[in-house]
């Protein structure tokens, strides 16, 4: 009965661990997995810049889990430690749909924001609780965790167009304020 007891209590310890940590240890290995297949592309790459694509979405180049084969994705792996007055991040709109969400350390997004809620193009800054100062033009979006990811979305519309789609993409920005 006691061996019961204690297999039951194990089993429900490293029940509630799983629970309380993976979302972490997932970001973790995600933001880990996205700077290394962009430092094989470009050594420089790294936290707090733009991870542009250099091709479309397919299942052997997936930067987001689940991605759609009709979105091109830019990822920025952020770490604010190194941004003491926050990330100015922006997205060009223009024809089309594009989107910006922000992802915690723990996998929460904490921020989304498509081109129908703004004018001009999408600019944030995002800052720890620490900065109270936005840049003028940017909307200021406190992230809850030093670390995450911001991933800029573009839906493609008209396949004739892609090289115009990549363009756009390509004028994502992501930098130290």
């Amino acid at each position: 009965m006691k061996y019961t007891l204690l297999a039951m209590t194990t089993a429900v310890c490293v029940c509630l661990l799983s629970l309380a940590f993976a979302p972490d240890i997932i970001m973790m290995v995600a933001m880990k997995g996205l700077i290394d297949r962009s430092q094989a592309i470009n050594p420089q790459a790294g936290y707090n810049m733009i991870l542009i694509p250099t091709e479309r979405t397919s299942h052997l180049n997936q930067p987001v889990v689940r991605p759609s084969n009709d979105m091109l994705y830019a990822v920025c792996v952020f770490d604010l430690s190194k941004a003491p007055d926050g990330l100015l991040i922006s997205a060009p709109i223009q024809d089309g749909y594009i989107s910006l969400s922000a992802f915690a350390s723990n996998s929460d997004n904490f921020y989304v924001q498509d081109d129908r809620g703004f004018e001009g193009d999408l600019k944030i800054q995002l800052v720890s609780d620490k900065v109270a100062t936005p840049v003028a033009g940017h909307t200021a979006v406190v992230s809850p965790s030093e670390q995450g990811i911001v991933l800029v979305r573009l839906l493609i519309e008209d396949e004739t167009q892609l090289a115009a789609y990549f363009t756009q993409i390509n004028q994502a920005t992501c930098k130290p304020a």
